[in-house]
């Protein structure tokens, strides 16, 4: 059985401004840090067999507060979506073209390529490669983003029809897998961020 635990990075300076991220690699912001050191509080013990990351800087500086001497196997599949020009801009400020865009993406069309950049299939495809790599009687446990944890959660329980989860920043989601039987034992999880000062 592979016991996969998913986590998102932690807040970074462009989430707490409204700025789109995708692929850029915007740091960690102070309360990102933050976020990561309460993290690493709560599963910093625990055991896995892999450490991956995304090489994106807010994943694999999360993974690194919460597992400073683990061997961090970064991995650009674990990448945001690929946001095409948006990258870098504000939300709130789209183009009406880009605005279209973004409310079919919101309405599941999975074939839109918001920016000209990734569309959710690519995403999805994406993500299964990177499952199919993995060792299935392991313990594996991944720094990434929303996006993509969203594509596995698609990938593990066939929602190919599109579905919206919320992952929050250093939340925990994780899955048992075995064969075709996935069980959800975590969904953007957060309990270590609700007694932090």
């Amino acid at each position: 059985m592979l016991d996969l635990t998913l986590i998102r990075h932690g807040e970074t300076v462009f989430n707490a401004t409204g700025r789109i991220q995708g692929q850029l690699d915007a740091k960690l912001s102070p309360q990102g840090v933050s976020q990561a050191q309460a993290l690493a509080k709560r599963i910093g013990g625990w055991s896995f067999d892999q450490v991956c990351s995304s090489d994106l800087s807010r994943a694999s500086d999360t993974a690194r507060q919460v597992f400073p001497e683990a061997e961090l196997r970064l991995d650009p599949r674990l990448r945001e979506m690929d946001l095409g020009h948006l990258q870098g801009g504000y939300w709130d400020r789209l183009e009406e073209l880009d605005r279209r865009a973004l409310r079919a993406w919101l309405n599941n069309d999975l074939e839109v390529r918001i920016g000209g950049g990734e569309s959710m299939n690519d995403l999805l495809a994406r993500a299964r490669q990177w499952l199919e790599t993995l060792e299935k009687n392991s313990r594996v446990v991944a720094f990434t983003h929303g996006g993509f944890i969203r594509a596995v959660l698609m990938n593990a329980f066939g929602l190919e029809s599109g579905a919206r989860f919320t992952i929050d920043n250093t939340s925990i989601s994780r899955l048992h897998w075995s064969g075709n039987h996935v069980t959800m034992l975590k969904l953007n999880d957060t309990a270590h961020l609700e007694n932090r000062l």
